[in-house]
């Protein structure tokens, strides 16, 4: 259970003027959701936020933030994590995913504090991955990936940038004790002729989704309920038949091939 996107009442307002009267709604609406599910058994994983950020101006802050507005994701994480513990019962252990800035793996390697727990070992970190943004984004802006099988000339965000980020997200965290989400990781579909971008697609996604289980990161693939062209969706939910197969079999392959460590 998570809140994915609030509208903006807390994922756009993470700075110090608008922080203790988020903090005070986040309390509210977290400690309803608690008591609702408190009987639920530790499969239930409760995630407190999505990809908070602030607004300067017009412009989102997707990028470094300034320590007031690291100070109130702090907030609002610690928020989230004392009004589930204080509705007690299962609650009490219910593990729980605290975010980064953004949910950004870099951001979670800056500076992710975690929240103080009187639960012992039950907070896990959640961060999305996207990388390259221009492949992965646009069906028209760049259309190749994967620089190992010579699919591509780019060597942006290619195979062993994948391994070094998610090799530093297992070091900080997963051998710590502290477990990772991917929370979010996809690419939209860029092709459902074309064989040769097809095969990028497919590759892309075993790539990330086999490095993610090996580098002990738990991958979930972002499908929005919209296949086809230019979209991240794979699956039709208003049929449920699988409409992006090649894309699907990428998954597959890499979680299947994958093994998570000792």
């Amino acid at each position: 259970v998570n809140c994915h996107w609030d509208g903006g009442w807390l994922e756009l307002h993470a700075n110090a003027k608008d922080k203790e009267r988020v903090v005070e709604k986040e309390k509210a609406i977290w400690t309803q959701i608690a008591r609702e599910f408190e009987p639920y058994g530790q499969r239930l994983i409760f995630a407190g936020n999505n990809e908070i950020r602030n607004k300067r101006g017009d412009n989102e802050v997707w990028g470094e933030p300034m320590a007031s507005e690291r100070e109130a994701l702090e907030a609002y994480n610690q928020a989230f994590v004392d009004a589930v513990r204080a509705t007690g019962g299962n609650n009490a252990v219910r593990n729980l995913v605290v975010q980064s800035w953004c949910c950004s793996p870099w951001r979670a390697l800056d500076a992710l504090t975690l929240p103080v727990d009187p639960a012992d070992g039950h907070l896990m970190a959640e961060v999305h991955f996207y990388d390259p943004i221009d492949f992965t984004h646009s069906a028209d802006k760049v259309k190749t990936w994967g620089l190992r099988k010579g699919y591509t000339e780019s060597t942006l965000n290619q195979e062993d940038y994948i391994d070094d980020l998610f090799g530093r997200l297992r070091s900080a965290f997963v051998d710590k004790g502290v477990p990772v989400l991917l929370g979010e990781y996809g690419t939209v579909c860029h092709s459902l002729s074309d064989a040769a971008v097809k095969k990028c697609d497919r590759y892309y996604l075993e790539y990330v989704t086999r490095a993610a289980k090996e580098a002990g990161l738990v991958p979930f693939y972002w499908d929005n309920g919209q296949p086809g062209v230019g979209m991240f969706g794979i699956i039709n939910r208003h049929t449920g038949a699988m409409s992006v197969r090649h894309m699907y079999y990428g998954i597959m392959k890499g979680a299947c091939e994958g093994s998570c460590p000792d």
